[in-house]
């Protein structure tokens, strides 16, 4: 439902202050409705292989069912609250496009009297309406992947960095499949080779630097990464180094263009991230229109991708 946001003067002895008033509307919009896309790169969104794709089948999805589409940028800590204020007198549903939302973020968009969607990160409390693939299963398939070729010291590059004050939720969940992948197969875990840093590839080249200069004999022979971007950084460096995949395997995630077009082409894990955009569209019309309750969480198909960048271990 479509929020109507007035504004209210709070008079204090010495200042006067403009505030909003959320009113609630009539029970049914009329289409075609306005969504709204609030997505977390400060750049344009053209700038980020994950959002872009999502955004485009956003945008490809309210085309073929004839309603309209505007774009909020912004940190989505810092400025998801504006963005709520702004959509709300301008558009019937909001479409989050990112997993990096402090938890106060989720009480105020669950506040909301229009519907919303959240897309790449379930929502505590099934307080809003969700999709993404299972992040447990699909790590967790990848790392086994590299265990029944034989690998047993097998680092996972993670998107936590500890200087961000936001966690990266499908980082958490990778690394929780991670874990589990390992548990299954009875190893033990060294914590050492979880190697924290930034979801980018420059992030993924530096940590490439330092994985290339380990001894040997504490080296892994085999890299997680927590997506594509990260795996093609650490390729980009490793190579200078070390051969990919016979002296250590890669593994990437979300299957970007650039992923095939790596040397070696990168094993990754696809997720159809046009597709899911699509169907967020579908999700916000059903919502708004009754038709599936909200919190519904709705978990889309991945496929795990075995291409060159991974083999045996040497020796």
């Amino acid at each position: 439902m479509k929020a109507d946001l007035t504004m209210l003067e709070e008079r204090s002895e010495n200042t006067t202050r403009i505030v909003p008033e959320t009113r609630v509307p009539s029970p049914r919009p009329i289409p075609p409705y306005t969504l709204a896309i609030s997505e977390a790169s400060n750049a344009p969104y053209r700038g980020n292989w994950y959002e872009t794709p999502i955004v485009d089948g956003i945008y490809i999805g309210a085309r073929r069912l004839k309603h309209n589409v505007i774009l909020l940028s912004g940190y989505p800590g810092r400025d998801l609250l504006r963005n709520l204020s702004t959509c709300a007198g301008l558009a019937t549903g909001l479409i989050q496009v990112h997993s990096r939302i402090e938890e106060g973020m989720y009480e105020a968009t669950s506040d909301c009297v229009w519907p919303t969607v959240t897309v790449g990160g379930r929502v505590p409390d099934g307080c809003l309406t969700s999709i993404d693939i299972d992040n447990v299963a699909a790590a967790r398939q990848a790392t086994r992947h590299l265990i029944e070729l034989g690998h047993r010291r097998i680092a996972y590059l993670s998107a936590n960095d500890p200087r961000d004050l936001l966690p990266v939720k499908t980082a958490t969940l990778r690394e929780t499949g991670y874990r589990l992948a390992h548990e299954d197969a009875g190893l033990a875990l060294d914590e050492s080779l979880i190697i924290e840093g930034w979801s980018t590839m420059q992030s993924g080249s530096e940590r490439g630097g330092k994985i290339a200069l380990m001894p040997p004999e504490i080296r892994p022979t085999a890299i997680f990464c927590f997506n594509d971007g990260v795996a093609l950084g650490l390729m980009r460096v490793l190579t200078g180094f070390l051969r990919v995949p016979e002296d250590i395997s890669v593994v990437g995630f979300d299957d970007i263009v650039e992923a095939t077009m790596a040397r070696p082409a990168l094993t990754t894990v696809r997720q159809s991230l046009r597709q899911i955009g699509e169907r967020s569209v579908e999700l916000m019309v059903d919502t708004i229109e009754g038709r599936i309750p909200r919190g519904h969480e709705e978990i889309v198909p991945y496929e795990f991708i075995v291409r060159q960048s991974t083999c045996r271990p040497p020796g």
